[in-house]
């Protein structure tokens, strides 16, 4: 008998089918609305990704940081780029760039925290004073704890549009895991996969889902100049009817 869960993508929660239906996840298109209720558009960047990675990691967390949340920042079809040098990307650095409106820091022991705050940040050797706006407004309201080590909040208006973004990852609790849960979060999609288990094997999960919404998303913003959560639902119920003919 096969058994559907859902979960947030790093495994940090986890939810039977009944909580599912309770919470509306087994619909594709509430996921845009999940942490948005009030709102009535699809969530946008008001200007081009740009990301900073600070704080102590392997090279190998830093890099994945950037490489996932530049791969969904091109699924929902937004511009992203690194600020600084190449040759300082994924090097332990303290000092926030005021040109870097996408933050992941990493800062170890923490994962028993309720919220990061700035005080939190300067205690390790972190400096604030030149940031973006935008992160800086991030950082002075707190940034809310998600998970075990794992931390993100952002700035955006009342018509869901996004001015900036902090992530703040634990090394030591699985930072990749935070990091592709929240990129998801950060561009408009509640990150929770279905996971389809089967008797005695490997569970499946559906990551391609997440990068489906993702994309659809952006083809309503960007190629049919549509920011209404209506787009997505009526793109989607079109998707369901043609696999439902198959």
């Amino acid at each position: 008998m096969l058994a559907v869960l859902f979960c947030l993508t790093n495994s940090m929660l986890l939810f039977s089918t009944a909580y599912a239906e309770e919470e509306s996840f087994l619909e594709r298109k509430d996921r845009y609305t999940r942490e948005n209720p009030s709102h009535d558009s699809l969530i946008q960047w008001t200007e081009p990704v740009r990301l900073e990675i600070l704080g102590a990691a392997s090279a190998d967390d830093m890099f994945f940081a950037a490489s996932t949340i530049s791969s969904v920042a091109e699924l929902s079809l937004t511009y992203a780029s690194l600020v600084g040098e190449s040759s300082t990307w994924f090097t332990e650095k303290s000092l926030f760039s005021p040109k870097a409106n996408y933050i992941v820091v990493f800062l170890p022991d923490i994962e028993n925290k309720e919220a990061i705050d700035k005080a939190d940040l300067q205690a390790r050797g972190l400096d604030v004073s030149a940031a973006h706006p935008s992160v800086r407004d991030i950082v002075d309201n707190g940034i809310s704890r998600l998970g075990a080590g794992c931390y993100g909040a952002w700035q955006a208006s009342q018509k869901n549009e996004v001015s900036g973004f902090v992530i703040v990852a634990d090394p030591n609790h699985d930072p990749k895991g935070c990091v592709k849960s929240v990129s998801i979060s950060s561009f408009g999609v509640y990150p929770v996969v279905r996971i389809i288990e089967f008797p005695d094997k490997l569970p499946l999960p559906l990551v391609s889902e997440s990068h489906l919404l993702l994309l659809i998303s952006g083809y309503c913003r960007k190629i049919l100049k549509d920011n209404s959560f209506h787009c997505p639902a009526r793109l989607l119920a079109s998707l369901d009817a043609v696999e439902a003919e198959d």
